[in-house]
């Protein structure tokens, strides 16, 4: 796996000097960001097992997420990509420090006056991608694929992949068509204790927009999915259609709902289950009062890919809330997660996580900030055993993050 995140760093950089235009045209920047982390965990990781599952010990741990992104900025296109370190330090006699690594691109284009196309591309390898993804910024929007850092307690070195691109054309000034696809897949480190879990995901489909008035639009489309484990030992693809309307009730209050007919067949060999018939339901509400916004949303999936190798059905409802003053910053989330195996004796947690921050802005670009985060999810229906099961995590943290978005630039 070194092997593959060295090829990816190497594609990525190459592409980003090919789109370093000597032309004047062109806006070349360079960017830096990071935070410095100090927080107490009760369930640190260490080589797929948990420490404080089973006690009331709390462990300190000392953080360093740094970020550099290099753009260039055309009249026509957008190329950036960016390179990500995380490292815990872990009090403790045991040997619990970790590194975490990720890399990635982006490729934004305009075709001619009515067409444009996208590229994105992501690699990440982490032993707890839960804390690189909060404590690095990134936000984790499920699309569908619930990777098993979302809801599986179990952790070790892993390593995630995903390319996606897509194409959108302008048909006239109120309809759009876009075609779009993607491939993506992770695998963890060998471990004596645990089987491998290879997982490979492909999907590709198109859709359809029109804007109906100023506030209105609506948009349908048909997406294929197709997910595979254990070198295909366990695999299943789905068809999935979809109508869904936008609509701005006023500048402040937004509605976004799409539902849509599932057929799910499976195509493996380890296990069973019958072909399925369901839905699929998506539905977010945002409200903006002044600068406080709020955000409620809900998914149901009649199959998603799922960490312990196996396909599900998921349920997630999510809350959060955000108040911007003029110095301080305040975030708060809460997500209800429940996932159903289509398999006879399968894995079927249900949880919660919730979160939230206070920072203070000490200058525009450095920010203060603390906070602290709360997973909880019970399975007792699972036949898996201890370590997939029952899961508990608090932590608190405290960090000091930087962002200079420009911090070097050439042209324009």
């Amino acid at each position: 796996m070194r092997k593959k995140f060295l090829q990816a760093v190497s594609i990525v950089l190459v592409c980003f000097g090919l789109s370093m235009d000597v032309s004047a045209e062109r806006i070349n920047t360079v960017g830096v960001s990071g935070g410095i982390i100090a927080s107490a965990d009760d369930r640190p990781y260490v080589g797929g097992l948990s420490l404080g599952s089973d006690s009331d010990d709390v462990f300190f741990v000392g953080s360093f997420f740094p970020r550099i992104s290099l753009s260039s900025r055309g009249p026509a296109s957008l190329f950036s990509v960016y390179y990500g370190f995380g490292m815990n330090r872990v009090n403790s006699d045991l040997d619990l420090d970790t590194e975490s690594h990720s890399v990635g691109m982006e490729w934004n284009a305009a075709l001619g006056g009515r067409g444009s196309f996208s590229l994105t591309s992501n690699f990440r390898k982490s032993p707890d991608i839960d804390s690189f993804t909060v404590f690095s910024g990134i936000v984790e929007a499920p699309d569908g694929y619930f990777f098993d850092f979302d809801t599986v307690a179990l952790q070790r070195d892993s390593y995630w992949s995903s390319t996606s691109a897509a194409l959108g054309l302008e048909l006239s000034e109120r309809s759009e068509l876009e075609f779009f696809g993607g491939f993506s897949f992770k695998n963890y480190e060998d471990l004596a204790e645990f089987r491998q879990e290879d997982q490979v995901r492909t999907h590709g489909g198109i859709n359809y927009s029109r804007d109906i008035t100023e506030r209105t639009s609506w948009y349908t489309g048909y997406e294929i999915r197709y997910w595979e484990y254990f070198s295909g030992a366990s695999s299943a693809y789905s068809h999935n259609a979809d109508f869904g309307v936008r609509h701005l009730f006023s500048p402040s209050l937004t509605l976004n709902l799409s539902a849509g007919p599932a057929y799910v067949v499976y195509g493996g060999n380890q296990g069973v289950f019958e072909n399925e018939t369901g839905y699929n339901v998506r539905a977010v509400l945002a409200k903006r009062i002044e600068r406080h916004l709020f955000s409620l949303s809900y998914n149901e999936r009649s199959a998603a890919t799922y960490g312990a190798g196996g396909i599900v059905k998921t349920r997630d409802a999510g809350l959060s809330y955000s108040r911007d003053f003029e110095r301080i910053l305040l975030n708060a989330s809460v997500r209800y997660f429940k996932t159903e195996s289509l398999f006879e004796a399968g894995y079927s947690p249900e949880g919660v996580f919730s979160m939230a921050s206070l920072g203070f802005k000490l200058a525009r670009s450095l920010l203060l900030e603390v906070g602290g985060s709360y997973r909880k999810q019970d399975d007792n229906n699972s036949d898996v055993g201890f370590r997939y099961a029952d899961y508990d995590r608090k932590r608190v943290f405290f960090s000091i993050r930087f962002n200079f978005p420009e911090l070097w630039r050439i042209g324009g």
